[in-house]
């Protein structure tokens, strides 16, 4: 009469490998297998960064003309990317109120949520004491925003200017 753990004990030594092969049993290799898939599967649905999910809507657009490579219609969803303004005035609303206004020509790129990148151009912040945090980097600064209104200028030579204005 075997006790449970004698068994369990035959079934762990009959599921390794012998000393002289170094394969494991099969129905090890397969329990691994699925259990690898059930893994990445999990991973991918809860939360692998996604390039597409939306950070911020075109809310109005006047005179807007895009760049040939990404054009936006009012209303439309924009994930990470730039967004290449030639002429004209946009505003994007991001999370928790926050309003960008894009002044053309302007190089905008999304990063991620509560977070862009101002290449060249002009922006007017309005962020509200919900959304502090928000983020506009430039190749010479970080403004990270205490719930106040800003504006940022970004010169062809980098030059950054910064204007703050509080709620």
């Amino acid at each position: 009469h075997k006790t449970s753990h004698d068994v369990s004990g035959a079934v762990l030594s009959a599921l390794r490998p012998s000393p002289t092969s170094r394969r494991w049993h099969p129905a090890v290799q397969w329990v691994t297998g699925i259990a690898a898939v059930i893994a990445l599967g999990f991973f991918v649905m809860r939360g692998l960064p996604k390039n597409d999910e939306p950070l911020a809507t075109v809310a109005h657009q006047i005179d807007a003309t895009w760049s040939a490579d990404r054009k936006f219609a009012s209303g439309a969803q924009v994930g990470k990317g730039h967004l290449k303004l030639a002429a004209g005035v946009v505003r994007l609303d991001f999370a928790k109120d926050v309003r960008l206004t894009l002044e053309g020509p302007a190089d905008l790129e999304l990063i991620g949520p509560g977070e862009t990148r101002l290449h060249s151009g002009k922006l007017t912040a309005n962020v509200p004491p919900d959304g502090v945090g928000f983020q506009v980097h430039t190749e010479r600064a970080r403004v990270v925003d205490l719930g106040t209104t800003f504006g940022v200028s970004v010169g062809t030579n980098g030059a950054t200017d910064v204007r703050s204005e509080e709620h």
